[in-house]
């Protein structure tokens, strides 16, 4: 262990537009920002984000006074670690996007040279490229910590070469969780469009969507918390002639969102956050997925152990059965998602503790392994 403290490097650069992504940026910072100080590039940073960031923290506004500010700190000696904003991976077709990965695989080559350690946590991988798949393997075994979310993006990791690749649950796992049953009136819905959801695909979930608010006594709810998602969005409010709660970029709105989550008795959606983010309010999230889209969120819930609340769009004719059943047995379904969700939390708390205070990397991925064993 250093004498100095180490000082953790972050470029809070993501789809602000996307509450998801901005929530778990916001969940790693905070947690990191327990054990280490934390140098922010935050020149596009919205100012309702800056006010949530809290902890050891330093927001650099412009991308000179951090660079300024990181040449300072590699010239004094300081300890420094390097980490890469969660999420997905995406692969980058365009012949820029694959430059821009084969440069920060060279710039981040050099800051390990120069003794900054790479972290990665909650995140995705693609499949790539044969320029992008050598530029990202070349940046994986950099990483100190390469914790990803799902069992595919572990096998994709391990293709890549990349050793230390752990299985760590996902950020949104660090948010407090709250399963009240007071006023829990509403049926929520939020998607993304998928192929599936054309024609008579939307029409049928919509339709039980309706028969399940009538059924169970509950008033259906649109939530967006992604802009990409307005048309689909606008759809199902015209047709379910319900409240529309969408993320707009602002505090006020991000309350609205979780606070109608806190209102619902379940969630019916295809985006992983969405799901998780509900959950987090003691809503029951339940996927309605495609098969080849989603499978992402399809291996999270066989992680789980819940895949009995996974609805495959392809059998979209059973979701008002399926839905009735998990509502009738609401009460020993929300113990098990409570169970989940609380020791994933503890898991990822512990995972990132281990690490921002230096121990081994093998001794991380034991820590990681007995939840991929769940």
């Amino acid at each position: 262990m250093t004498d100095h403290q180490e000082t953790c490097l972050f470029s809070f650069s993501t789809q602000f537009e996307n509450l998801g992504d901005c929530v778990i940026n916001e969940c790693l910072l905070k947690e990191v920002a327990r054990y280490q100080h934390v140098l922010i590039l935050g020149h596009r940073l919205p100012e309702w984000l800056v006010s949530r960031v809290t902890g050891k923290v330093t927001i650099c506004r412009s991308r000179m006074a951090f660079a300024s500010r990181v040449i300072q700190l590699l010239s004094s000696g300081q300890p420094l670690s390097f980490l890469f904003k969660p999420g997905h991976m995406v692969c980058r077709k365009s012949f820029l996007g694959q430059v821009r990965v084969a440069a920060v695989s060279a710039v981040m080559s050099l800051l390990s040279g120069l003794g900054c350690r790479v972290l990665r946590f909650g995140t995705s991988v693609d499949t790539y490229g044969p320029v992008e798949r050598l530029a990202q393997s070349s940046l994986g075994k950099l990483h100190a910590a390469y914790g990803v979310r799902d069992l595919e993006s572990l096998e994709l990791a391990q293709q890549l070469g990349i050793t230390n690749a752990c299985l760590t649950p996902d950020l949104a796992f660090m948010l407090p969780f709250t399963d009240s049953e007071n006023a829990r009136s509403e049926i929520a819905v939020s998607f993304r469009s998928r192929p599936w959801m054309e024609g008579e695909g939307e029409q049928q979930l919509l339709s039980s969507v309706q028969r399940l608010a009538s059924q169970f006594s509950l008033r259906p709810v649109v939530i967006e918390q992604v802009r990409f998602d307005r048309d689909v969005s606008d759809r199902m409010q015209r047709v379910l002639k319900s409240d529309i709660v969408r993320f707009e970029g602002t505090q006020e709105s991000c309350d609205a969102v979780f606070g109608r989550y806190e209102h619902s008795k379940v969630l019916l959606s295809n985006r992983l956050h969405s799901l998780l983010f509900s959950w987090s309010r003691g809503a029951i999230p339940v996927p309605v997925v495609d098969r080849n889209s989603d499978r992402k969120i399809i291996g999270l819930y066989d992680q789980y152990g819940l895949s009995d609340l996974v609805i495959d769009a392809e059998s979209i004719g059973t979701l008002h059965s399926r839905v009735t059943q998990i509502l009738t047995d609401a009460g020993s379904v929300r113990a098990r998602l409570s169970s989940v969700f609380e020791r994933e939390g503890r898991l990822l708390r512990e995972i990132l503790r281990k690490e921002c205070s230096h121990v081994a990397s093998n001794e991380l991925c034991a820590t990681a392994g007995a939840w991929s064993h769940t």
